[in-house]
């Protein structure tokens, strides 16, 4: 082990020494080619959705990536249009929505690709700006960012409902897309021409003033997908060494371990609920906000920046330097009661909230049977469409099935017989789809 790892590795352990705290048992499953191809060849696990569908691309003998997505670990090609030569895999959406990016081989002009229900559709930009189009990433509802660089053009924008909607950006030539989440909020970076000048970073609203988040001094940053919260991981590369964070708000950020930012080598995304992943060159360890809940446990070692999803399943790679190449689950030696014939749930009318772009919903709750339910207690919400997300839910299903349901967690007061405890609900609904769902209550375990 080189000695800067094994230092990092040593901070990590120091500082969580002291802490008495659980193991979660993972078991993975390595991603297979295609039938139809040599034992051997190359695959890549690039996108992950709360399904455990997995998209990404295998390499022919040929040398050309092959789109794929593995459902249950077995993978499935994907269409290609003809004369299109894929380049990489960004996103898979709850719908099961692909998202790549492709060259035009005989102009060798940039495009992306966005598959529904199997079938491709090319994605450039504005008609306005005729160039090289970059694919960013895609949300719930099939919303992509990209940006389009012609000759004479450099447009932002956001293809919504078959439309392409341009946006400004706080600099054409100096700003760096990060990518967007399922309330269409932007996330991306300033970079400064005075070299030594800090580097600024922006969510933007669409209509919105920007708003800018703290970023330590530092020569750049490389920033992950932010979640449905507006929070997202990231490096700050300085002379010596790197520090890496995770950013809350607009005016707040912890370390990656939360007091020792610059001990970490690997941390992956922090999903939508507020949980990330990290490595110090050891052990894997969960981190939710500023604490360390967690660590995982495995029967093989875990390389590079895991790709989380809100179910906590993770892609990572099983050699160093790896790319993903295996899915991870979680898995508990506890399952969870259906409790739902002992509660009573009443669901009130969904109003929106024009404050803040999404929709609420009142839920009450009450244990109508004569026993106290023991444990952890979850509402999950079957059904309800792939295109909205539940916003500051806990996770999603991955063992209670459907897979990817997702669920909040009830006050611990609810227990007793007779008790009533009523929830406000809030949902992301960029593309005005019908709210509704069927609910089923769980108690007794955390692993959901």
């Amino acid at each position: 082990m080189p000695l800067r790892r094994f230092s990092r590795w040593l901070a990590v352990a120091v500082l969580l020494a002291g802490m008495r705290l659980g193991a979660v048992d993972y078991g993975f499953v390595v991603l297979p080619p295609t039938p139809d191809m040599p034992n051997g060849t190359p695959v890549v696990g690039a996108a992950l959705n709360d399904l455990g569908q997995v998209a990404g691309y295998e390499t022919s003998p040929r040398k050309q990536l092959v789109p794929l997505v593995w459902s249950g670990g077995v993978p499935a090609k994907l269409d290609m249009p003809a004369g299109y030569q894929l380049t990489g895999i960004l996103s898979i959406n709850a719908a099961g929505q692909v998202l790549g990016q492709a060259n035009l081989a005989s102009t060798n002009t940039s495009v992306g690709i966005r598959w529904t229900n199997g079938k491709p559709e090319i994605v450039t930009g504005p008609a306005a700006c005729s160039g090289q189009t970059t694919v960013v990433n895609m949300n719930a509802a099939g919303y992509v960012v990209g940006e389009t660089v012609g000759s004479a053009c450099s447009m932002s924008w956001i293809l919504r409902g078959g439309a392409i909607q341009p946006f400004p950006t706080p600099d054409l030539q100096r700003f760096t897309l990060v990518g967007m989440n399922d309330a269409d909020h932007i996330l991306g970076f300033w970079e400064p021409l005075n070299p030594y000048a800090p580097y600024v970073i922006y969510v933007i609203e669409l209509g919105q003033p920007f708003i800018d988040y703290p970023f330590p001094p530092a020569s750049g940053p490389t920033l992950s997908l932010p979640n449905n919260l507006d929070e997202f991981t990231g490096t700050a590369f300085q002379e010596g060494p790197s520090y890496n964070y995770l950013w809350t708000g607009p005016s707040t950020l912890a370390g990656i371990p939360p007091n020792n930012a610059d001990s970490s080598i690997f941390f992956s995304n922090v999903n939508d609920g507020g949980v990330l992943l990290f490595s110090g060159g050891g052990p894997y360890w969960i981190q939710k906000g500023a604490t360390v809940v967690d660590q995982i446990s495995t029967s093989v070692a875990i390389y590079g920046n895991p790709v989380l999803n809100d179910g906590m399943q993770f892609l990572a790679g099983l050699t160093l330097g790896s790319a993903p190449t295996a899915l991870f689950t979680p898995e508990f030696e506890h399952s969870p009661r259906d409790v739902t014939g002992q509660v009573r749930v009443s669901a009130g009318d969904v109003l929106f909230d024009p404050s803040n772009g999404r929709f609420t919903q009142e839920v009450t709750l009450t244990n109508r049977s004569d026993n106290a339910i023991q444990g952890p207690m979850f509402l999950v919400l079957d059904h309800l469409a792939a295109q909205v997300s539940v916003y500051g839910l806990t996770g999603t299903t991955v063992r209670t099935r459907p897979a990817g349901d997702p669920y909040v967690r009830l006050p611990p007061s609810f227990g007793p017989p007779g008790v009533q405890v009523t929830l406000e609900l809030q949902f992301l609904n960029v593309d005005n789809q019908p709210i509704q769902w069927t609910p089923r209550v769980f108690a007794g375990s955390e692993g959901m």
